[in-house]
Parts: C-alpha cells; structure tokens; sequence
C-alpha cells in the first residue's frame, strides 16, 4: 500500500514517470508473495526471513525513486 501511494504521489508531483527504484520497489514486494507462498509449502525461516525484507524493502526502493 505505501509502495502504491509513494508511487502516485511520484507520477502526479514528479514527471510523471516511474523510475528503476519504483520498479525495483514493486517487483520486491512481488518475490516477497513468493517467498511467502513457498513458505506456506516448505516451512524455512530463510524464506520468511527474505519474505519480512522483502516487504520492507519495497516501500524504501520506491521512497528512493
């Protein structure tokens, strides 16, 4: 959610185009679902350790863009 918002408010006050960071921000929240699902399957706290980082990180990479 604050990914999306971050991302709006760049396209509207910014040149209204996303950066690499912005993408970079969205496709971590993306792995950070997978590595979510494939903890459902195969229990690892690797994977739900990538799975926190991942959702943290994205917000961060959009707020750099």
């Amino acid at each position: 959610m604050v990914t999306a918002v971050l991302g709006l408010t760049d396209a509207i006050e910014g040149d209204g185009v996303g950066g690499g960071f912005l993408t970079a921000g969205f496709w971590s929240l993306v792995l950070g679902a997978v590595a979510g699902t494939a903890a459902l399957a195969v229990p690892r706290r690797a994977l739900v350790a990538a799975q926190y980082a991942l959702a943290f990180a994205g917000p961060l990479l959009a707020a750099l863009d």
